[in-house]
């Protein structure tokens, strides 16, 4: 006879030991699922404001681009990219030296307002 007791009680099931790459890779379907949630929220948001933008004729469209002017930080979606060369590239570098915009977005909406502007005096 033994003095210790065998143990007949089956153990408790451990959890799995996670490796580093594992906690990774929950991490990025995590936040792979709050992005696309995020997206859903901000496009449904952009899309009924586009379906008014889009029903709109040319000259309404003036005046809701002249008039709106305080709705420039609304919901922006999308995942554009505008694909350019290194030669572009320095051209639009300069040009947001040049007129001090904060970026490229801001420089091409503020030209676009510019032209607008130019066109309805």
């Amino acid at each position: 006879m033994s003095l210790i007791t065998k143990n007949t009680k089956p153990t408790l099931d451990r959890e799995e030991l996670t490796t580093e790459s594992a906690l990774i890779e929950n991490q990025r379907i995590e936040t792979r699922a709050y992005q696309k949630a995020h997206r859903m929220r901000t496009l449904a948001a952009y899309n009924k404001e586009k379906i008014i933008i889009d029903n709109l004729s040319s000259d309404k469209l003036t005046d809701y681009v002249t008039s709106n002017t305080d709705s420039s930080h609304d919901v922006r979606t999308g995942l554009h990219s505008m694909k350019v060369n290194s030669y572009e590239h320095a051209v639009i570098k300069k040009a947001i030296a040049v007129t001090g915009s904060k970026g490229s977005r801001d420089l091409y909406i503020n030209l676009c307002k510019q032209l607008i502007n130019d066109t309805n005096k």
